[in-house]
């Protein structure tokens, strides 16, 4: 094997790792974290699944995460969260 053909298979396996990299770091981002799992890091702006406590039905909502809290003023239970995607861009 040549350098040419050795800095190829070199340049095939590193795409393939960032690849796995990548989607292991998508489904991070794009699942919900129960809060059994862990909480947000302070201060985050974060979509919340919760469980209306006067109903018991499911919504979702956008809800401040301060002071090792939820910031809500909802008589609600908050079971998953995940972070709000990021903006999107936009051109002149």
């Amino acid at each position: 094997m040549n350098e040419l053909d050795a800095a190829w298979n070199k340049l095939i396996a590193d795409m393939k790792q960032l690849r796995a990299e990548l989607a292991e770091a998508r489904a991070e981002v794009e699942r919900w974290i129960p809060v059994s799992e862990r909480l947000p890091e302070e201060p985050c702006y974060c979509i919340c699944c919760m469980n209306n406590a006067l109903t018991g039905k499911p919504f979702v909502a956008p809800i401040n995460y301060v002071g090792g809290g939820f910031f809500e003023s909802m008589n609600v239970l908050i079971t998953h969260w995940m972070p709000l995607p990021p903006a999107p861009e936009v051109g002149p």
